[in-house]
């Protein structure tokens, strides 16, 4: 028998994120919605976010605390998952905030409809203080999974992202990747795929996805494996459509070149920040995905072979003025 006033557990990893943790606590301890659990997972902090971690704790008998030392941003969210006592599981990251009525509204839509999982759309604010409404619907819809999973390879209504969404604990089946980037990706999947249906709330931007600087992508050693990570959760993500429809492998596979012409895009506007060697390896890392779906004789498949030659133009460029 569903509960009427179900607990929902809110998993925030945190680290190294002091300038931004009281806001993202705080705007979740103050929900319109009281019968929270809100677990903070401290993966091996260095700054004083531990502390902060702490004193929430003891101001709020809601939190939960857990310091472990630094894994990653799964292994983090698998720590909380197994501690969460709530029946609906709901994810922040420790930059980000929500508005004040977001688990209300998300735990009603799941409760009205009968739903597993609930999506809102999300304010995405940027460095220049611009704001971006993404994957917003103009009213309530409801999916089956089937539907889901094609809105997920279109990605303007739902993401990969879990941060955005309030799930059922009962259709989480496995756990967060732990040593890769772009773990949502499985996660969000599988839930889909384990769930009977799906509701978008509409145009209500409830999550703030907050840009920062010290981002990965800042990192040129590092963001080399964050692509190749990607890529190969996309891959994944691309089997698993075709085994559970393959109606949509065609529709998984322009996924794959959306993201690569996004990759390509991004690494060509910031290859003055990237190595030599970096660049490099994006090349080698994309074009075997690019000949794999060279059948799509779409636009984007040639914006994407486009994009793919003038990295190299550049990179043969930069190799011969050094």
């Amino acid at each position: 028998m569903r509960s009427v006033n179900p607990l929902v557990s809110i998993i925030i990893p945190v680290y190294n994120v002091e300038p931004y943790l009281r806001r993202c606590v705080n705007s979740v301890l103050l929900q319109t919605y009281k019968n929270l659990e809100v677990i903070l997972v401290d993966d091996g902090s260095t700054d004083d976010s531990g502390r902060i971690c702490d004193a929430c704790q003891k101001q709020d008998s809601r939190v939960k605390v857990i310091h472990q030392p630094n894994q990653s941003l799964g292994a983090a969210r698998n720590a909380g998952f197994k501690i969460a006592e709530g029946e609906y599981i709901g994810f922040v990251d420790s930059d980000d905030y929500i508005d004040l009525n977001m688990i209300e509204a998300l735990l009603e839509a799941c409760l009205k409809t009968d739903s597993e999982i609930a999506v809102c759309a999300v304010n995405r604010e940027l460095l220049d203080d611009t704001e971006i409404i993404l994957y917003t619907t103009t009213e309530e819809a409801i999916y089956t999974p089937q539907q889901a999973i094609k809105e997920l390879c279109l990605d303007q209504v739902i993401s990969f992202s879990v941060c955005n969404k309030l799930f059922s604990k009962k259709i989480i089946g496995g756990e967060f990747p732990v040593s890769e980037v772009s773990e949502d990706i499985a996660f969000v999947t599988d839930c889909i795929l384990n769930a009977t249906k799906i509701v978008h709330i509409g145009n209500q931007a409830y999550y703030h996805y907050c840009q920062r600087h010290g981002s990965l992508t800042e990192l040129s050693d590092a963001f080399d494996k964050k692509v190749y990570s990607e890529l190969q959760q996309r891959k994944k993500f691309v089997k698993k459509v075709k085994k559970a429809f393959p109606e949509l492998g065609g529709k998984a596979n322009i996924e794959m070149l959306m993201f690569i012409r996004y990759r390509l895009n991004f690494v060509y506007d910031i290859q003055h920040k990237l190595n030599q060697t970096c660049l490099h390896r994006v090349l080698r890392m994309t074009i075997p995905y690019i000949i794999q779906i060279k059948f799509l004789k779409n636009s984007m498949y040639r914006d994407c072979v486009y994009m793919w030659l003038a990295l190299f133009k550049l990179t043969l460029k930069r190799m011969f003025n050094a």
